[in-house]
């Protein structure tokens, strides 16, 4: 049957520190599935990492993990993919998920700073379109402690940007 997958930005009260949920919903039976997803980690006074985007893409989950620094301190812009859970995950806040594992598909950095312009804060979006390319946009914030441009990165074919 059909799947949607949808990734929590920021940890629940009741998960670990650096811990965030995917949850997995299938609509045959309206039921939720949740997994754990460890987030990298950052010793920056008022920084935080979180989720911004998740995808199924060649049999994986795809996960954009992100820090909220930009400019030169940005240190957090990249693509994980995870493999899909093989078992059920758990159904209440309360329960400990199982976190899956993750390996780097395409770390954002080296892209956003390329045209030698402002390193963007939300890498917020990203989508593997009918041509079969990566792209990437960014949230602007409309200028609210952030420079107000937004930035969308054509990354060719999807195979190849996502090293597979």
């Amino acid at each position: 049957g059909d799947t949607a997958w949808v990734a929590l930005q920021r940890e629940l009260r009741s998960d670990p520190p650096g811990v965030v949920r995917i949850g997995r919903y299938s609509p045959d039976g309206d039921s939720w599935e949740w997994f754990g997803y460890q987030l990298d980690s950052t010793d920056v006074e008022g920084d935080w990492i979180g989720l911004s985007e998740i995808a199924v893409y060649d049999g994986a989950l795809l996960v954009l993990e992100r820090d909220k620094l930009n400019g030169p301190d940005a240190r957090v812009k990249a693509i994980y993919r995870v493999a899909m859970p093989d078992g059920s995950g758990v159904t209440s806040a309360g329960q400990e998920t199982q976190v899956l594992s993750k390996t780097l598909a395409r770390d954002l950095l080296p892209d956003l700073a390329a045209s030698n312009g402002f390193v963007q804060e939300k890498v917020e979006g990203f989508a593997i379109a009918g041509n079969q390319n990566l792209y990437v946009v960014t949230d602007n914030d409309g200028l609210d402690d952030a420079n107000g441009e937004t930035v969308f990165l054509d990354l060719g074919p999807a195979g190849e940007a996502l090293g597979g």
